[in-house]
């Protein structure tokens, strides 16, 4: 039996902010994180030590204190903020002041916001000014909350002010939450999680856990004292909270990325800048940085490699376990990591094996797969999860897991006991609804929806024998059935959405297993069916793809990719100079695009960069035309394909000359209109548009309204929204609103004559809300249907009888750039400088609007008004999701 770490003598008995004031004594220079200096990482970064931390802390104590004063009782105190040091800061103030800190996802909705916060008590909220405009919308939603505002990191250290202390003793605070986060939520709304500091703890004494002789403990984070940790995993979320927490007991380094969408690039900027010891990176961009020369260098210079989340695909693993240590973390919310050994052959990543000393057992569900339950033992020392459960003797997870073929002591995890899917980019979804579609059909007995650790869905269908004979093709029926596919992909999430070549079908020799009351066993299933799903994966796209022409010409190239796009998204045909994404192509679609394109390249230029061919450059090339041009670069030789391409700057200014010139020059007279309201709203069948919808019915001054969708369906749909959400939807309010299907982007926004000339002579009010909401797309892709059609709505105003006023709804991403330099605050009216909107076509085409409608109000008189929205979230019944 081996000891993994020097023992400290009081180890699991330490308290956070006790530990760090005695560091902070006694070694004040020990370096505690590495952080960036700014938003980028060409700010560089640096070392910031526990001296520093335990002078934060007081500072934000004594803050907290003058603030919101000192709890007579355990409060809640929730914090929302930038993804930044101050996380760890805040919640060791609230364990010195008496407060019980709430690290609330960001990406909640506001249903689950509010429910959270009625769950925890909790009616105070601090937040980093980032985020205060969220707090003050759910402050409106929840009845009110005292909002404070967190100070800066440099204005906690500019203090030199006196130590706050930390008189409590581990003995008193053992069973009294240390902080408390939450679950997903996968499966319903999510639930608070209470972590105790006897369960924090825990995570300080794992590091001493006995191992049997000769192994070591494959839990992240017990890396050799002063290693540098580079986590990519919030901190709102217990995996990146626990890399906080492993700093300050195990003495390693965590190496913090700056505040934005983490990716690719921005972690081996990090990684090249500070050269990080280990790292935990998601699966979907390991999997994306397996195709990459320079991160596959990055990753061999890395002494481990941990990923965790959701399952990583095996051809990737195998890639990566050659280059580093490749381990799998695996935790819970409510307990910290499970306690399980490093692998002894590289090779064996993609298995666990349990300490033995950690209470875990697999208790078998049948056809050798198994669930992993927690059994309690007689101290709860080292579990976690008995401290946020002291009731229970034994915890199941609803974890599945099959053994290793050779090795009856290492196991795989194949999913969870329910039916969520959970896919390589951590997306999750219930496939039950679009398979009760798909088996809606008269030749499918059963359909099965698999995915799990891969990036997309693949359907497995069970045909009815007695109506399909299995010496015809699978192809025939695959074809039979796509239509009633492709209905059960309208009804289910996008990134759930099946391909027509991710369409397996079962053999009549190996039925489906059933339960008792009929139900698919749907792990026995994917058991049963593993090769097939898997042959679906490695397929890679192979039946799309038709070699490339040997001609290189561009017009060749242009039919090759017309007739490859085709194939993929079985789109009716667009002009070559017709943006794909504004005619319906998608992100699933543009991976597999992306794909089938590296591989022609490659078949025709083994030495080719097919790197050069990325999901990024088909959406900065959306045309035909522009593709293909991309194709004959790259098979040229040609690199540079940014040489002769216009500015940012000047492509968003020249948008927005080309949508207001022409604009007349008027005063309008603009009178009250006496009697009821008659409003034209755009997108009522979204989240927010329910709401919208919803509000503008409740007005008595409407009478009615127009819902303008670029759905056919958009009434039933409509409907059913309103049902999910508790709204009320009955024929009171029905007969004042009419449905009209519509193209923005079109003359007369493609109204007929007669319905267009009635809009003008009633409709008073525009809310303009539908926007495709990509942020993937380049600005030229929201063109076509969302910047012409606002200039439509802006002809539409100027033409209307009664002046119809123009409610735009915008997004803060407009000004999601904005810095110091441009002012301490942001102003509420239009800003003409595209440098403050974020660097995405999505942000920069709702500038390009704003600014549209702030011309047409200045030069025209158009009455608008801009509505900038910070955060569009849930729903606020207690109904929907």
């Amino acid at each position: 039996m081996t000891v993994a770490h020097e023992q400290a003598s009081d180890a699991g008995r330490r308290l956070l902010a006790s530990l760090v004031d005695q560091i902070s004594a006694t070694n004040p220079t020990r370096i505690f994180a590495v952080i960036p200096n700014g938003a980028s990482v060409s700010d560089g970064f640096r070392p910031f030590t526990v001296g520093e931390l335990a002078r934060a802390v007081d500072y934000t104590a004594r803050w907290i204190e003058n603030i919101l004063g000192r709890p007579s009782r355990r409060e809640t105190l929730a914090y929302m903020a930038t993804n930044d040091v101050r996380y760890f800061i805040f919640v060791l103030a609230c364990n010195k002041t008496g407060y019980r800190a709430f690290l609330p996802s960001t990406r909640n909705s506001t249903e689950a916001f509010i429910h959270l916060l009625n769950a925890t008590h909790c009616r105070k909220f601090v937040c980093s000014p980032e985020k205060r405009q969220t707090v003050l919308e759910l402050s409106e939603l929840s009845g009110g909350l005292q909002i404070s505002v967190i100070p800066s990191l440099g204005e906690m250290l500019s203090s030199r002010m006196e130590s706050y202390g930390c008189p409590i003793t581990y003995d008193e605070e053992e069973n009294e939450t240390c902080f408390i986060i939450h679950s997903s939520g996968t499966t319903g709304l999510p639930k608070p999680v209470s972590l105790t500091h006897g369960c924090i703890g825990v995570i300080d004494r794992i590091a001493h856990l006995p191992c049997p002789e000769g192994r070591k403990p494959g839990t992240w984070g017990m890396m050799k004292p002063n290693a540098l940790v580079l986590s990519t995993t919030p901190f709102f979320h217990m995996m990146g909270f626990y890399d906080l927490i492993i700093s300050i007991f195990h003495h390693t380094t965590l190496v913090i990325l700056p505040d934005g969408p983490v990716n690719t690039d921005r972690i081996l900027d990090v990684m090249d800048a500070v050269r990080p010891t280990a790292a935990l990176i998601p699966p979907s961009i390991l999997e994306e940085m397996s195709s990459s020369d320079r991160a596959l260098h990055a990753i061999s210079t890395l002494e481990y490699l941990y990923f965790g989340g959701a399952p990583l695909s095996e051809m990737v693993g195998d890639k990566l376990c050659k280059l580093t240590h490749l381990t799998t973390a695996i935790g819970l919310s409510e307990a910290g990591p499970i306690p399980c050994l490093a692998p002894l052959k590289r090779e064996d990543w993609k298995y666990f094996e349990w300490n033995p000393f950690s209470g875990v057992t697999m208790q078998p569900l049948g056809d050798e797969m198994y669930e992993m339950v927690i059994q309690r033992g007689p101290s709860r020392e080292y579990q976690g999860i008995f401290h946020t459960y002291p009731e229970l003797q034994s915890y199941h997870t609803n974890d599945v897991f099959i053994p290793s073929p050779t090795n009856c002591n290492l196991w795989r995890y194949y999913g969870r006991v329910d039916d969520v899917i959970v896919l390589s980019n951590g997306e999750k979804f219930n496939p039950v609804t679009m398979e009760k579609v798909v088996e809606g059909h008269p030749l499918v007995h059963s359909a099965i929806i698999a995915g799990q650790g891969q990036f997309q869905a693949s359907l497995l269908v069970e045909p009815d024998w007695n109506k399909w004979d299995e010496g015809r093709s699978a192809r025939e029926l695959i074809e039979a059935i796509w239509p009633i596919v492709q209905q059960a992909n309208k009804i289910g999430p996008t990134h759930g959405r099946v391909l027509k070549s991710k369409i397996a079908v079962a053999s009549q020799k190996k039925p489906f297993k059933m339960t008792a009351k009929g139900s698919t066993q749907r792990h026995h299933v994917y058991r049963d069916y593993a090769e097939d799903i898997a042959a679906l994966y490695s397929a890679a796209d192979s039946e799309q793809t038709a070699e490339i022409p040997k001609d290189t010409a561009l017009h060749s190239m242009m039919g090759y990719l017309r007739n490859t796009i085709q194939s993929i998204s079985d789109m009716t045909v667009v002009g070559d100079d017709d943006d794909l994404f504004a005619a319906g192509f998608d992100s699933l679609q543009t991976l597999q695009l992306t794909r089938v394109l590296q591989k022609v390249v490659k078949s025709r230029l083994p030495e080719a960069d097919t790197t050069a061919i990325s999901t990024q450059q088909i959406y900065a090339h959306p045309t035909i035309k522009e593709l293909a041009s991309l194709l004959v670069k790259i098979l040229g030789g040609e690199t540079n394909e940014h040489a002769n391409e216009m500015p940012r700057k000047e492509k968003i200014n020249s948008m927005v000359r080309k949508y207001t010139d022409g604009l007349p020059l008027q005063q309008i007279d603009l009178r009250p209109r006496e009697g009821g309201h008659t409003v034209l709203l755009t997108g009522s069948t979204g989240s927010l548009g329910c709401y919208l919808l919803d509000a503008i019915l409740n007005a008595p001054a409407t009478v009615k309204v127009y819902c303008m969708n670029r759905s056919v369906d958009a009434e039933s749909r409509q409907q059913i929204s309103f049902l999910e959400k508790g709204l009320e939807w009955c024929p009171r309010r029905q007969k004042r609103v009419e449905f009209l299907f519509a193209s923005f982007g079109q003359e007369k926004m493609g109204l007929a004559e007669a319905k267009y000339e009635e809009l003008i002579k009633s409709v008073d009010t525009i809310v303009h809300n539908a926007w495709k909401v990509d942020f993937n797309h380049s600005l030229s892709s929201f063109e076509a249907v969302h910047i012409r059609g606002v200039r439509n709505m802006v002809e539409f105003s100027l033409r209307s009888q009664h002046h119809a006023h123009l409610h735009f709804v915008s997004s803060i991403s407009t000004v999601g750039a904005w810095s110091v330099k441009n002012g301490t605050l942001i102003p509420e009216t239009p800003v003409q400088d595209p440098d403050v909107t974020l660097p995405q076509g999505y942000g920069e085409s709702k500038h390009v609007a704003e600014r549209i409608c702030a011309t047409a109000s200045e030069r025209a008189g158009v009455p608008t008004t801009i509505l900038r929205v910070g955060q569009v979230a849930g729903p606020t019944s207690g109904s929907g999701v």
